[in-house]
């Protein structure tokens, strides 16, 4: 067994092979942005989870069995453990099956330009952002931001749809659950977001200062959710042309048109809510419909800075400006 693993040693310090990243935080738009990629014919789009050393379990309405959620790293260190495998050896068997997954999809797709969609779990991105390093050192990388409140209000819906079947939940969930069915939200108290606005806006901050750990050896622009969604066209032209690709107005209007809001959530129009969808309600600034202040404190404490910082506010009495109905 050892000398099977030492025959696949090999140099996994760079993978000659292109590859891209958008990386983001979760329900940002990169899912949007990326399918728009992928319709551009010179590069395809893919989500692969090579780093992040995660794994866990998740259950959805839509699914009755837990799913598990693996990374790369995590499961090659899993089975390297189990056959005892050292430690130079589990690296060249991590970079053996990104080599083999490099290849299957420029083969499969037949085209050469690759861009992975990233959006790390919580705890992760430094993970990510060292296996970048380490094994595209010459890899482009996109940053899609948006506003960190309506991604907590994006992720507290999604939180809702993944926690649907569990059989234990706190008053306050079930409750808030149970009014957001009827499609129009009434305070249950002080707070909307609750425990899981600590998890999410740490993540997003997170993963705004990965562009500063990655901007020193790669090449990073900076794209906005709600830039993309004013003006997707220019966005988007710039987006193929920081990767090299063709932008030819036919092929930007292409894609634009196959991943518009009505595809992409079945036929809703862009504002029309569908509480469980994965393509929501597609809008900026709805965080305002269901923040309360004590929400819109309590992120201003964890994260207010950053708002600063991507000129979502110019103050950082900014909780005081807002009309919150609760």
């Amino acid at each position: 067994m050892r000398m099977i693993w030492i025959y696949i040693t090999i140099n996994f310090n760079f993978i000659q092979m292109r590859s891209n990243f958008i990386i983001s935080a979760p329900r940002s738009g990169s899912t949007w942005l990326s399918k728009m990629i992928d319709h551009h014919p010179e590069i395809t789009a893919v989500e692969r989870r090579l780093f992040g050393n995660y794994a866990d379990f998740v259950t959805s309405s839509k699914s009755k069995d837990s799913r598990l959620r693996i990374t790369l790293d995590k499961f090659v260190s899993s089975i390297s453990n189990h056959y005892d495998v050292g430690l130079c050896e589990k690296k060249s068997l991590l970079c053996e099956f990104i080599k083999t997954i490099l290849k299957y999809e420029s083969e499969n797709s037949n085209r050469e330009n690759i861009i992975d969609k990233v959006t790390p779990y919580p705890g992760t991105v430094n993970v990510v952002c060292e296996g970048i390093e380490k094994y595209f050192k010459d890899c482009k990388i996109i940053l899609l931001v948006r506003d960190g409140r309506d991604v907590l209000t994006s992720g507290t819906f999604n939180w809702i749809d993944k926690c649907k079947d569990f059989k234990t939940k706190c008053s306050f969930e079930s409750q808030r659950e149970k009014s957001l069915a009827y499609g129009t939200y009434q305070s249950l108290g002080k707070f909307f977001l609750k425990e899981e606005v600590i998890e999410w806006s740490n993540l997003w901050v997170e993963v705004l200062n990965s562009f500063k750990l990655l901007g020193e050896n790669h090449s990073v622009i900076l794209i906005k959710y709600e830039d993309l969604s004013s003006d997707c066209y220019s966005v988007l032209k710039k987006c193929f042309d920081f990767l090299n690709l063709s932008t030819c107005e036919n092929i930007i209007s292409r894609c634009i048109e196959n991943c518009n809001f009505d595809k992409m959530s079945g036929g809703r129009s862009r504002g029309e809510m569908k509480i469980n969808s994965h393509v929501r309600r597609g809008v900026c600034g709805d965080w305002v419909n269901y923040f309360s202040l004590d929400d819109a404190n309590l992120f201003n404490r964890i994260a207010g800075r950053y708002l600063l910082a991507y000129d979502y506010e110019k103050s950082s009495c900014w909780p005081l400006e807002y009309n919150f109905k609760y």
